[in-house]
């Protein structure tokens, strides 16, 4: 018996990863109902900890607070860094923890408030893609009906829109020629050019403990097999809490055998009935 739950409990995760690049999930009937309540549970305890989220969109912030447990001082990447408070996965880094770090969107209409409001921040106005494209002036829809809906990917662009032309660059490039050398956190929401972004990005040279990324359904596989091939895993628990975004860190590390440790007790807690 615990076999057999063991085995359908690591279906149930399959599950929840593969369909976390949606906005909205409706759990099937066969998922056992222990696994979402103990979810919840994990975050009403996190939520305890350290309050709810102030500024991102869903439980990002709360998600990465709890992976660097409040480490001060760290430095991060905000790729689609957008408004310099609303929605965002960054800011309460910078403002409550001392966090610096670079901000980067293709529109460069932030630029102003990041000066004004973020001095720990230096905004970049770039599009973030893969060496084919770096150097070239690459079109960019900003959608005229939600801006944080804005992509360089056509196809994810679904309300009236109009064209902009940006220059391109990959993250390596960028962040040599900024002289970074340690970085703790990339957070990544780019409408679908996710892919091509982390195919310009070296992992194994910058090291990252935690990346946050949007995951939709066009591009969930390629992220999940550029993460593969370079010894990250996903936090499979983290993925029934956050239905948008994967959040990956090097397989050997602590935060990952964090994660199997959650999934084991959740997983004797399915067993137990």
């Amino acid at each position: 018996m615990a076999l057999a739950a063991a085995i359908f409990f690591f279906w149930v995760c399959k599950w929840a990863i593969d369909h976390s690049s949606s906005r909205t999930v409706t759990w099937p009937v066969s998922v056992p109902p222990h696994v979402p309540v103990a979810a919840r549970t994990y975050l009403e305890d996190l939520d305890r900890k350290y309050g709810k989220k102030r500024y991102s969109y869903s439980n990002e912030e709360t998600l990465i607070r709890d992976v660097f447990q409040d480490e001060r001082n760290g430095y991060f990447v905000d790729v689609g860094a957008s408004h310099y408070q609303k929605l965002s996965n960054t800011y309460f880094l910078e403002k409550n923890l001392g966090w610096k770090g670079i901000g980067i969107d293709a529109q460069d209409r932030y630029a102003a408030d990041y000066l004004r409001y973020r001095p720990n921040t230096k905004y970049l106005a770039y599009f973030v893609g893969d060496r084919k494209a770096s150097g070239k002036q690459v079109e960019f829809l900003v959608d005229l009906e939600n801006e944080y809906l804005s992509s360089g990917v056509d196809a994810a662009v679904v309300h009236r829109s109009t064209k902009m032309l940006v220059p391109s660059i990959t993250l390596d490039e960028l962040l040599e020629r900024e002289g970074v050398t340690r970085v703790d956190f990339v957070s990544m929401d780019i409408e679908d050019g996710e892919p091509a972004a982390l195919e310009g990005f070296s992992i194994g040279r910058w090291k990252p403990r935690l990346l946050c990324v949007e995951m939709h359904e066009v591009g969930a596989p390629a992220i999940r097999g550029y993460f593969s091939r370079n010894g990250y895993v996903q936090l499979v628990s983290y993925a029934f809490i956050d239905l948008l975004n994967g959040y990956f860190v090097p397989a050997d590390s602590p935060e990952a055998r964090r994660d199997e440790e959650r999934l084991r007790a959740w997983n004797r807690q399915v067993g137990r009935d």
